[in-house]
């Protein structure tokens, strides 16, 4: 995971939300076989502003999964 966010932290797209913020991310452990379809699912549900540029993912299945929320005031 680690590598993945020094390999974005290269990407313009990405490093434009850092003057307003910055961007948040989610993760779980999620199977192998199934990752690209929960990531087609989450990407389809939830309207990413930065899509994931995989092309694998516009064939997979989507696989239905909770989409992470925000954390209450309370947590």
């Amino acid at each position: 995971m680690a590598r993945t966010f020094h390999e974005v932290a290269d990407d313009e797209e990405v490093m434009a939300y850092d003057a307003h913020g910055g961007i948040f991310v989610a993760w779980a452990m999620i199977k192998k076989e199934f990752q690209n379809g929960v990531v087609r699912h989450l990407n389809d549900a939830l309207g990413p502003k930065i899509k994931n540029k995989a092309g694998a993912l516009k064939k997979a299945k989507p696989v239905p999964v909770q989409p992470p929320r925000p954390k209450s005031a309370s947590e």
